[in-house]
């Protein structure tokens, strides 16, 4: 997010439930710019706030649009699904759909498994290493190699057993 302070205002980035966002410093212009961090949700609003040089706070900003973050679409397993166990480790077999040619990455109970997948027309499909038995998540975000940036995660929770 970007926008205009004083010049060397300090700028506050909150969303709706006063969580501060980042901060960052007005340039010569008064230009700032915070990245946007994976909110976790859609339909967060977000206001910011500027404290200038001599310690002067303003009003908060009018609120943003509601934010709606791009994800990959999760095909399978379903959110809440039974997975029939295997015994001491069972394997899932995960579908995703999403913008083709951007890459993603998939975590498994909030772990990044290390590998970078590029998704194509049609969904596609990987499976997880041996689970055991008992409640699990699957999460997949956007990746750019290129910068390092990471898109909102999409999750799903199901259970084995």
């Amino acid at each position: 997010m970007q926008g205009s302070a004083e010049p060397a205002a300090t700028v506050t980035l909150r969303d709706d439930t006063g969580a501060t966002i980042g901060t960052a410093t007005g340039d010569n212009a008064g230009r700032w710019s915070i990245p946007l961090p994976d909110l976790g949700r859609d339909g967060a609003t977000l206001t910011a706030v500027q404290r200038d040089p001599a310690g002067n706070v303003s009003a908060p900003s009018d609120a943003t649009a509601p934010l709606s973050f791009q994800r990959p679409t999760i095909d399978a397993p379903a959110d809440g699904a039974a997975v029939p166990s295997a015994g001491a480790e069972t394997v899932v077999t995960l579908q995703v759909s999403g913008t083709p040619g951007e890459r993603i990455q998939i975590l498994i109970d909030g772990v990044w498994t290390g590998n970078v997948h590029t998704l194509g027309t049609s969904p596609i499909q990987r499976v997880t290493p041996g689970l055991p038995d008992g409640p699990h998540t699957i999460g997949v975000r956007y990746f750019d190699p290129a910068t390092g940036r990471l898109g909102s995660v999409r999750t799903v929770a199901f259970t084995i057993g």
